[in-house]
């Protein structure tokens, strides 16, 4: 019989094994923002339901994610918010041991005009003063599950058409999903080809709400005028 010991370590050497495959490490991603459903996870991911609901079982099986059945839908969520630090931390070591990891960071995320993005601590205290104007560019339904007071919801993708809507006065900050996601580096880059002073916030949702910052909930917010 084993040791506890190697009993505790085989175990968690299965959690290490079921995040050793970068589809599965992007569904977490993905599950951080919201429960989501499998075909939803599916096209997000871009996978097909089958593979998708494949990565799920695994994930599941190694206690990293839960799911709860409504009508004919299966609804999936981390089973722990210590399941996103985990992946945080992974990110975190890939970024300061891996040249390869950093070189893409600069490559994909560093502001080519030299802005730093904006910090968790500076925008909650620049909310209240009516100088920044706050979009979440994530999907809808990631924005209803939770989001940061006073944002509005703008995806990246229909960005372009919302253009004139914008305010040209102050400064406008773009979140998304986390530090590794570019919907907010696409957003920062079409809004400074329109002429406006924008930043990115250099970490996304679960970030803001693992800090215990206030989340609301719910439909859309108005561009302010």
């Amino acid at each position: 019989m084993d040791s506890p010991k190697r009993f505790l370590f085989n175990n968690f050497a299965r959690i290490g094994g079921a995040l050793a495959n970068p589809a599965r490490l992007e569904l977490l991603d993905l599950l951080a923002q919201g429960e989501k459903t499998v075909d939803r996870l599916a096209s997000q991911a871009r996978l097909s339901v089958k593979n998708t609901s494949a990565h799920l079982r695994r994930l599941r099986q190694a206690a990293l994610v839960t799911n709860r059945k409504e009508a004919n839908w299966v609804f999936y969520r981390l089973a722990d918010p210590a399941v996103n630090d985990l992946v945080a931390s992974l990110q975190h070591v890939g970024r300061r041991q891996l040249a390869e990891v950093r070189e893409l960071v600069r490559d994909y995320f560093a502001d080519p005009k030299g802005f730093e993005p904006i910090g968790l601590e500076e925008l909650a205290g620049r909310l209240g003063d009516g100088t920044v104007t706050l979009l979440d560019v994530r999907p809808a339904d990631e924005y209803a599950h939770g989001h940061i007071p006073g944002a509005v919801s703008v995806p990246v993708a229909g960005l372009a058409a919302r253009i004139a809507e914008l305010p040209r006065s102050g400064e406008i900050v773009a979140y998304c999903r986390g530090p590794y996601c570019l919907l907010a580096v696409e957003a920062a880059g079409l809004l400074r080809q329109h002429g406006f002073r924008v930043r990115r916030l250099a970490e996304g949702m679960p970030a803001w709400a693992g800090r215990g910052l206030p989340v609301a909930v719910g439909g859309g917010e108005e561009i302010p005028a």
